[in-house]
Order: structure tokens, then sequence, then C-alpha cells
């Protein structure tokens, strides 16, 4: 069985580098993303950990604040900080995570997103609590995927919904940048909204784990499998 432990991390001349080294008796493989970033974070490419990190410093697609509002931003790490991030561009997996480790409320300002709607579905077993992000990369990992790209979700926070990401892979490696699968995590205020999203999202795959739906597409049915299989192995439910 691959191991599924977080890997080391250290400091890379500026670029930001995620990587997994997935390794078995006979074969190790290596899937990296590298984003520009001047004094990002970097997984140590020798290292013996087993399983991607998130990417700490992502190109995202959604930008809330204006550029020269970054001055405002709060100067102790923490709650207040994380929220300003949220509102930018540069909020990514990593630092939604960031989230559980000081204890942050969820949503920041339930006032900002719309809580219209919303139903529970008793027949979907997945408790509705926080996950770690790190969890889905790390199944990325031992499923030997590569990371093409992590863009945050360009959707509207009404019906619940807070944020998402869509993390785009190809088996193998992804060094051709040619993803043939989607990994969609999107994240909902209550257990209501995240079940009545999951009935009408069209996918492959739509499941439901802790806070998350979650989708799969992709013409890599192989792939889509052993994720969907992972998946329920940590506790979602279709």
């Amino acid at each position: 069985m691959v191991s599924r432990e977080p890997s080391r991390r250290a400091r890379f001349d500026g670029w930001s580098i995620a990587a997994a080294i997935v390794g078995t008796a006979a074969v190790a493989v290596l899937i990296a993303v590298v984003v520009k970033s001047v004094g990002g974070e970097a997984s140590d490419p020798a290292g013996e950990g087993t399983a991607a990190s998130i990417p700490s410093d992502i190109a995202v697609s959604t930008t809330l604040f204006a550029a020269d509002d970054h001055t405002n931003l709060p100067p102790t790490p923490g709650c207040d900080q994380l929220y300003f991030h949220s509102a930018m561009a540069m909020w990514n997996p990593s630092l939604a995570d960031e989230m559980l480790d000081f204890g942050c409320p969820f949503p920041f300002e339930a006032a900002e997103v719309s809580m219209e709607g919303g139903v529970e579905d008793p027949g979907f077993a997945a408790p509705f609590e926080p996950r770690r992000y790190q969890e889905l990369f790390d199944i990325v990992a031992a499923e030997r995927l590569g990371i093409c790209a992590v863009t945050r979700l360009e959707e509207p926070s009404v019906r619940g919904f807070v944020y998402g990401f869509d993390v785009k892979l190809k088996a193998g490696t992804c060094k051709n940048n040619d993803p043939n699968t989607s990994l969609v995590a999107r994240e909902y205020a209550t257990r209501a909204h995240r079940d009545e999203a999951a009935h009408s999202l069209d996918a492959d795959v739509v499941m439901v784990l802790g806070r998350w739906t979650i989708t799969i597409d992709g013409t890599d049915a192989d792939a889509t499998q052993r994720l969907q299989s992972a998946l329920a192995e940590i506790g979602a439910s279709s």
C-alpha cells in the first residue's frame, strides 16, 4: 500500500514547487507543479515523503480586491489575515487548510454568502465536517496523477457556496500541460446546501465529503475510477 504521509518542504530560490514522490520497490514517480513566486515554499525534490503538498502559491482565476488593497493586509498571521487573503486571487487550498489550524469561523462572514435554498439528503452518509484539502492531494499522489494546474472557481457565493478549487490532472506526469482529468472540490456553508448542490451538479462522478461536493470529469476512465475509489475509502459518499 502506498503511504500518504505529508512530504517535507524547503525553500528553493523563489520558486514554489508542489511535488509528490510516489514510491514502490521498483519505481518512484515525481509529480510536480512549478509556479513562479518570489519567496515561495517548495517541497524537497529529494525528500522521502510520499504525498503531494498542496501548491502553496497557485495561479487562480478570481480577484475580488484590487492589487493595491494588499497594502492593507493584517500584519499578524491568523484568522484576520486569512480572511483578507480569501477575498483575493491568491486564495488557495493551502491557505484554506490554515483556517483549521487557527480555528477560524466558517464562513468568515456568513452575511457575504447567500443562504437561500438547501435541502439535506439523509442518503449521504458522509458527515458535514471540516476536512483538509491536503487529503485530496495525498490521494492524487498515491494514485500517481500529475498536477497540471490548481485554479479557484469563478462561481458566485450563492445557495451556500463559499469557495472551491479545480485540480487539473493527468496520469503519471503533466509536463506537457495536457490534463485529461478534473477534480473539483466545492465547499458549502451548511450540509443542506452541500447535499442540494450534489444533486444539481453534472459530472461523471459526484460525491460528498465533509463540507465539500467533489466532482470528477475527464477522458481517463481509469484515473476517474481510481480517484472515486480512493475518495470512498476516506469516507466520501455518493
